[in-house]
């Protein structure tokens, strides 16, 4: 099977599943914030880096009666992702080395 299906398959499941458990334990909502998928929509989100689209989305989401918006800080995320980079390019080339190309 190739790389991509397995990678498209991994971020449609990884949505069914993390609805599927935050609905059974809401103490994992914060760890789910930190895998691949949601953790890199976090980081190219506007609202990360202008904090006026922020205020106006709080205050729509506020009328709305929703929960408000809250960003870690801006390391935080960069950190988990550089850290999900490394990881990746680590066994990508751990594969080739043992595959020998």
């Amino acid at each position: 099977m190739p790389g991509w299906v397995l990678l498209f398959l991994y971020f449609i499941c990884e949505q069914i599943v993390t609805q599927l458990l935050s609905i059974r334990w809401r103490a994992l909502e914060r760890f789910f914030d930190f895998l691949p998928a949601q953790l890199f929509q976090t980081i190219t989100n506007s609202a990360l880096y202008y904090p006026e689209v922020l205020a106006r989305t709080n205050a729509a989401r506020a009328e709305r009666g929703q929960d408000l918006l809250v960003y870690p800080d801006l390391w935080i995320p960069l950190v988990a992702a550089m850290a999900y980079v490394v990881l990746f390019l680590g066994l990508a080339y751990v594969n080739m080395h043992r595959r020998d190309l």
